[in-house]
């Protein structure tokens, strides 16, 4: 008898269990992003850039980078994952400005998007000539 109680109260606790977590506020397909921290670059070729920065052309909201340097080998970052809830399952239009000695020596034009957890280019350059 003390196993049949035993194996009722199992079967209790499990199908309580099976409903309890059976909630309708969650998504039906979970979402998985990876740990990784994205960034859309530009090469630009010729002189260096001392400044840059990019617009974001819906609100014309100026976006600076963490720090005003090429993050390697002349690549400058466009955008990062810093504005990937920004852009949250939708794209837009963005311009990136470089400067030499306070001269705009270029303007490029991208659109980016992102997805649930990261950005992504849609177009734009990847490599610029000074």
């Amino acid at each position: 008898m003390k196993s049949f109680n035993a194996i009722v109260l199992i079967l209790g606790v499990t199908v309580s269990c099976i409903f309890t977590s059976c909630s309708k506020d969650e998504p039906e397909d979970p979402i998985f992003c990876t740990e990784e921290f994205r960034y859309i670059t530009l090469e630009v070729e010729g002189d260096s850039l001392t400044f840059f920065y990019t617009i974001r052309m819906i609100n014309n909201d100026t976006l600076f980078p963490e720090n005003n340097a090429p993050i390697y080998d002349n690549r400058y970052v466009v955008l990062s994952d810093q504005y990937s809830s920004l852009l949250k399952n939708k794209s837009e239009a963005f311009q990136f400005v470089g400067l030499v000695n306070d001269s705009i020596v270029l303007k490029l034009d991208y659109t980016i998007a992102a997805d649930n957890c990261h950005i992504f280019k849609v177009s734009g350059p990847a490599y610029h000539q000074l």
